[in-house]
This record gives structure tokens, sequence and C-alpha cells, in this order.
């Protein structure tokens, strides 16, 4: 009796010494470093979630078409598209982001890697690495290109029968109340404002020659600013005849549209990038690393040009003659690209914005 007795205190005593440790250091380990989820199938990643912040649109389309299904197919995950997602949430996470990847512009991406708030990228996680165009990789490796774009000349075909060939076009008086840009908040607002100083010998860091030409353009614009809707709409009745604007939605509209037509210019268009980037401390960067590599495949970006006519970052990527003739592709078209000094810009935008909106909106009429 005494040794029953005795055998059940002790089982007692060790249920409840097995409890309180659950209960501590158990509990503490499952929040902070949660173990997946058993596969059940045998894939890799079976349970997981690997969450993108993303921009929505045809962007995440082809991005489901050519890589997230296939990624689910392979490896069991579900993959999420958070297009509510904003860098300034990245900001405001501080190193604790609710994200695994994201989409971000270079000069973004430029911004992101100072502030601390993006993975240093690891070459050796990124097969695909070599095979990227250097320009797809940003300098301090905080991001790497997965489409090029380029930000050149939309214009109606109707109403300018002579396709234009430079940025100075967009100064002509014939085409006075027709032409819409883009502010200073927009990139490509900036890319063009920075091309428009460069035809009086500016350049990103002597900007003089740009205000002077805009407050020579502002009278003659019909609106600043319209969302790509708008824009397309105008476009396409006329309202509009010329404007800066990005060869992937420009080349999409072209195909619906025959008065549709866009240039990139003689003295260069702009270079429009997407990046993938991995936010700090973010808690899949196994699966962002195996995205990364699936998203830069030649396969994978074969199918974003045909959809978005954006070109390929990976040099392994063969087009079809029609499409290549189109995109910007190749080391040749890449290297006529210009490209911003966003680390310059980055220390007076907010400056040029505020004289801007001082110097150049009550020009418009």
């Amino acid at each position: 009796m005494f040794k029953k007795n005795k055998w059940v205190k002790s089982s007692v005593a060790l249920i409840l010494s097995s409890s309180i440790l659950v209960g501590c250091g158990g509990q503490s380990n499952t929040s902070t470093n949660p173990e997946p989820t058993a596969p059940t199938s045998g894939k890799e990643y079976e349970g997981r979630t690997l969450t993108i912040a993303s921009y929505g649109g045809a962007l995440d389309e082809a991005m489901k078409k050519y890589v997230i299904d296939k990624f689910e197919q392979e490896t069991g995950a579900k993959v999420v598209l958070d297009p509510a997602y904003q860098y300034a949430k990245l900001l405001s996470e501080q190193g604790s982001p609710s994200v695994d990847l994201i989409y971000l512009d270079d000069a973004r991406v430029i911004e992101g890697g100072k502030v601390g708030v993006l993975e240093q990228l690891d070459s050796s996680k990124v097969s695909e690495w070599n095979n990227l165009y250097p320009q797809a990789v940003d300098k301090g490796n905080f991001g790497l290109a997965w489409v090029f774009g380029s930000y050149g000349i939309v214009y109606n075909k109707d109403q300018i029968k002579e396709a234009p060939t430079s940025w100075a076009d967009l100064w002509k008086e014939d085409y006075k109340g027709k032409i819409a840009v883009n502010d200073l908040v927009s990139n490509g607002g900036v890319q063009a404002f920075v091309a428009a100083g460069k035809l009086d010998g500016g350049d990103d860091k002597n900007l003089e020659p740009a205000f002077d030409r805009f407050k020579k353009l502002a009278p003659n614009l019909l609106t600043v600013s319209a969302s790509t809707a708008q824009l397309t709409d105008m476009l396409t009745r006329g309202d509009v005849w010329i404007a800066p604007w990005w060869d992937g939605r420009a080349l999409n509209l072209e195909d619906k549209v025959s008065n549709i037509g866009f240039v990139r210019p003689e003295e260069g268009a702009y270079a429009t990038i997407v990046m993938l980037s991995i936010p700090k401390n973010a808690q899949n960067q196994d699966m962002a690393y195996k995205f990364l590599n699936m998203a830069l495949n030649p396969e994978a970006q074969v199918g974003f040009s045909q959809d978005m006519y954006y070109g390929p970052t990976n040099k392994n990527t063969k087009l079809p003659e029609e499409l290549a003739q189109r995109v910007v592709y190749g080391e040749e078209e890449i290297e006529k690209l210009q490209f911003v000094d966003w680390d310059h810009i980055a220390t007076v935008r907010s400056q040029l914005i505020d004289r801007w909106n001082q110097e150049i909106v009550p020009l418009l009429k």
C-alpha cells in the first residue's frame, strides 16, 4: 500500500513538473520560434504561408500565373499577396515585418537599405544571381529586379502623325493644352524632370534648367498626375495627345487601341525597375529565397514580358523576335536606359516638391 501511494505521489509530481515546464519554457519557445506544421504531403513548406507586399493589377496577375501557382504546387505553401501593404508600413513595423517579401522600385530599395528595413541579400541563396544583368542588382544587395521597363513618351497617332523622337517634343506649341505629365511625387515625374533639365545642360544635381523648362511647359499642360485609368481614357479620346508614360502600360493600350503609339526618346528612356526585397527580420526567409529564384527564372521572365511588356532581367531569357523588338531586351537596350541618381534625389526631393508647388503649380491653367 505504501509503495502504491508512493508511486502515485511520484507520478503526480512528475506530471505537475512537466506541466510547469510546458507552461514556461515550452510556451515561450512556441511563440518566438514557431515550428512549421508537419508536412502531410511530403512537400517542403506544407502548411506554411508566404506573404508578399505587392502592387496589385497586372503585376500581381502575372506573378500568380508564372510563379505563385507553381510555387504553391511544388512546395505545399500558400502565397498571400497584399497590395494594401505600403512601404510606410514597413517603416512603422521597425524590424518586425508582417510580410516576407516586398515589391519596391529601385529608389525605395536604396532608401530601405539605408534606413535598415531590408535584409542584405545573400547571393549564395539565389541561384540565378550571376545570370542577372548588373543593372538588376541593387548596389547594396538589398533588392533584385524581376522586370525592366522604360519611361518614355506615349502619344495619340490620330493627332500626332509623325512619331515624337525627343523629350523636347513635349514643348512643341502645336501640342498646347494637350499634354499630360506627372509631378515630382511620382518617380516618373522626377525622371521626366531630369530629362528636361538635361536638354539644357542640367543633370540630376543641377535641376535649375529643369525648373526653367517646366515653367514654360506649365501653361500648356492639360493635366498633372492623372491616374492610369484617367490618362488611358484621355489618350484614347484624344483629350491628351502626348505624355511621358511607362512602356508596359502604353504597349498594352496600343494592343487594344489602334491610335496609340509609344517611343523611347533619342536622348534615352528612363529605367523603370520593380525589385523584390526581403524585409529585415522577415520570418520566412527560406521560402522568400526560393520564391525569388522562381521569379528570376527565364521561364517566368518570358511570361512577364508576354503579359506585361516589361523586359527580362535574366540574361538567359530568350524572347520571340517580335516581342523582343517591343520590350527592353538584351544588354544593348539596357545600356541605353537612363538612370536617375536616386541617392542624391532622396536628399533634395522634399525641397524639389516644395519648389514645384510654389513655382510650377501656380502656372497651371
